[in-house]
Formats: structure tokens, C-alpha cells, sequence
């Protein structure tokens, strides 16, 4: 083989690799905050709804079975949630995660100072996670003159 088709090919196999690496970067910076390798867990999708006296958050629990896969704490002033997969599932898809398995969620959601967690109630139906927390509301009648 001629010299310059050598370096050539050479050359794309670098360029490949370069490729690859940046791909592996670039995946691991953007899933990074939805995944934790260590603790085999993902973060699920979720919305937080804010009401003047309460706070709605939906969590999909996609692959979640029952309630009782499901725990729900509040740790100071954080919401903790940890739902077990009924199948470990993996992202073969991502260069990074290749052959990783993830076999629950876990999700942590800052809660304000002034919520009621006594009062705080969930429901879980269709694989989403409804969690209402009331919060304690100070209304003061002002007189008009």
C-alpha cells in the first residue's frame, strides 16, 4: 500500500476516535444530573405545580409496580423519593453507559421552609406519583381607614 493512503487511513481512524471520545464527553455531561452510576438510579421526568397553599408534584414512575415499590420521606427541608424498577433496565444506547443497569429511581426535590408535613399526602395510579404538600399560609385582616 502506497504511503499516502496509509497515512490517510490513519488519519480517519484519529478522527474516528476523536469522535467517539467526544460523544462519550458529551453524553456523560448531559445525563450526568439524570443518572447516578454508583447508586444504579435515575432520575425520573417530573413537574412541580406552586399554588398559593400547596405544592403539586407529578413523578412518572414508568416501570414502578405498586405503592409499595415506592418510599417518600421528607429529610429537613427536601423531599426524598426512591421507587424500585420491577426490571432493571438499561441505556446500551449511550457510549458511557454501556452494560450499566439502573434498578430504581431516585429523586430529591427542595422544599420552601413554611410546608406542612404532617398534611403531605400522595397517590400513585398509571405509573404517576401525585404528592400534594400543603403549606402553612399567615393571612392578616388589614383595616382600612
Amino acid at each position: 500500500m502506497e504511503e499516502w493512503i496509509r497515512k490517510y487511513f490513519e488519519e480517519i481512524a484519529r478522527e474516528m476516535k476523536r469522535i467517539r471520545e467526544e460523544m462519550a464527553r458529551f453524553e456523560a455531561e448531559m445525563f450526568k444530573p439524570l443518572l447516578d452510576v454508583e447508586r444504579r438510579s435515575i432520575e425520573p421526568l417530573y413537574e412541580v405545580h406552586r399554588y398559593p397553599d400547596k405544592i403539586i408534584i407529578y413523578v412518572d414512575l414508568a416501570g414502578v409496580k405498586s405503592k409499595e415499590d415506592i418510599s417518600l420521606h421528607v429529610v429537613e427541608n427536601r423531599l426524598v423519593l426512591e421507587a424500585k424498577l420491577a426490571k432493571p433496565s438499561t441505556l446500551g444506547y449511550l457510549t458511557i453507559l454501556r452494560g450499566e443497569e439502573f434498578t430504581h429511581y431516585r429523586l430529591e426535590i427542595e422544599l420552601p421552609e413554611n410546608i406542612v408535613a404532617e398534611r403531605i399526602r400522595a397517590k400513585f395510579r398509571n405509573g404517576i406519583l401525585e404528592v400534594t404538600i400543603p403549606l402553612e399560609t399567615k393571612r392578616y385582616r388589614i383595616e382600612i381607614e
